[in-house]
């Protein structure tokens, strides 16, 4: 199932992708997109560093942040979960920072690009982890990833598999 950025882009929206995959006890394969407007802010911060203006990208970053941190403040109702949330968000936006000093090349574009499906699936993971719900979170993101860029395929499950380790301690 694929679900777009208005599907995912509220916080109750996000609560119903997660009560409509879990409805069926037949595995599902779940394909998520970025939250409502974040893949436009993020060519906006690309725009932005390509024209050389590091301050117009400070200011869509910042915006998005605290977009972000709101979001999570609704999606999550246990302080645990927010603080691992805001964990997530402050790793992906320290990228985002970082971006303002190093030169705009396709790859790094293609880097922030990524960054909204890498955070709307590690927060729906996080969601769906207080229900006990995740079960081979990094299969959709592999195949969301192929879809995407081929080239970003290995870090995306790298990265997703660091991740659930680190939510799910054995």
């Amino acid at each position: 199932m694929k679900f777009g950025g208005t599907s995912v882009g509220k916080p109750e929206r996000m609560h119903q992708v997660s009560q409509l995959i879990t409805k069926d006890s037949e595995p599902t394969i779940v394909v998520l997109s970025a939250l409502s407007g974040t893949t436009n802010s993020l060519v906006g911060i690309s725009d932005a560093l390509a024209k050389l203006d590091k301050q117009g990208a400070v200011t869509i970053i910042d915006t998005l942040e605290k977009h972000y941190r709101s979001f999570i403040v609704d999606l999550l109702k246990t302080e645990e979960l927010r603080a691992k949330a805001n964990s997530i968000i402050d790793e992906h936006f320290e990228f985002l920072k970082i971006t303002q000093r190093i030169s705009l090349s396709d790859a790094l574009n293609k880097d922030i690009l990524a960054q909204g499906e890498l955070m709307s699936t590690k927060l729906f993971s996080l969601y769906n982890i207080r229900a006990n719900l995740v079960v081979g979170m990094s299969g959709y993101l592999l195949r969301y990833s192929r879809a995407k860029s081929e080239c970003i395929i290995p870090v995306l499950c790298i990265l997703m598999y660091a991740f659930l380790l680190d939510l799910c301690p054995s």
